[in-house]
């Protein structure tokens, strides 16, 4: 049998719930105005936490054919929005949403997955989309920024994924196919920036750190094979600084300092 708890429920609101397994768990708590949230869990010993607290928050988080998946959100004050999808076996979710009107959207698809969101603090009119499918893979993305953009998406096993973004009107994108990558970006200052990055193989490890302040900085990355080290660092001129580097073929190695 699965237990079913609705803990407080004080708002104009929808709720649509649906556990049709044995032993799941879902908990919900709603303060506010005009909330809604749909909740759906077919697998089996799965737990759902929900939290939300302030105006127009929409929440739905689906968990899918597997076992043991978990996911937990949390939403607090003005426009804030979460769709979450888990499917497979042993996956975890957390997807935290305060302030303003910030936007989530994530799936993961496999077993054994990780999945960080943090949408915090100034970040008004950014969004967030991740999407992973393969096992044992795991994604963290911080954002604390004004209209800005994280866009990354992971298919194989056993890649890390790091993204903290902490700018103005700044975009990060790109994808990792394949396994054992690595990925590290940072972005921070108060200009329009970019990071794009893509992997395609295993074992490649890509780091980028670059800020933008009087002037723009990008970064476009490329690597394609296996066991390649790309390292780009830009935070030194003002003015802004551009990289565009491609990687092919094995244990390439490229470091790039301005």
């Amino acid at each position: 049998m699965f237990s079913l708890k609705l803990l407080t429920v004080t708002a104009l609101l929808s709720i649509s719930l649906t556990a049709l397994a044995a032993r799941n768990t879902t908990e919900l708590t709603q303060t506010g105005d005009y909330l809604s949230a749909s909740i759906e869990q077919t697998a089996i010993n799965s737990q759902i936490t929900v939290h939300q607290q302030g105006t127009g928050g929409v929440i739905n988080l689906q968990q899918l054919q597997g076992d043991g998946n978990r996911a937990i959100v949390t939403q607090e004050n003005d426009r804030n929005q979460t769709d979450l999808i888990q499917s497979g076996d042993n996956n975890s979710a957390d997807i935290q949403n305060t302030s303003y009107d910030n936007r989530i959207t994530a799936s993961q698809v496999g077993s054994n997955n990780e999945l960080f969101v943090s949408s915090r603090d100034f970040s008004y009119d950014s969004t967030i989309r991740s999407s992973t499918q393969g096992n044992d893979n795991n994604v963290t993305i911080k954002q604390r920024s004004e209209q800005s953009t994280i866009d990354y998406d992971v298919t194989g096993d056993a890649n890390i994924v790091h993204i903290d973004q902490a700018t103005m009107v700044e975009t990060i994108a790109g994808t990792t196919t394949g396994n054992n990558n690595n990925v590290d970006i940072t972005q921070s200052g108060q200009y329009t920036g970019s990071i794009r990055l893509d992997q395609v193989g295993d074992f490649n490890s890509a780091t980028i750190d670059q800020a933008s302040y009087e002037g723009a900085s990008h970064s476009v990355v490329s690597q394609a094979g296996s066991s390649n080290n790309a390292y780009i660092e830009q935070l030194r001129h003002y003015a802004g600084s551009d990289t565009t580097l491609t990687q092919s073929g094995v244990s390439n190695s490229a470091r790039v300092i301005q």
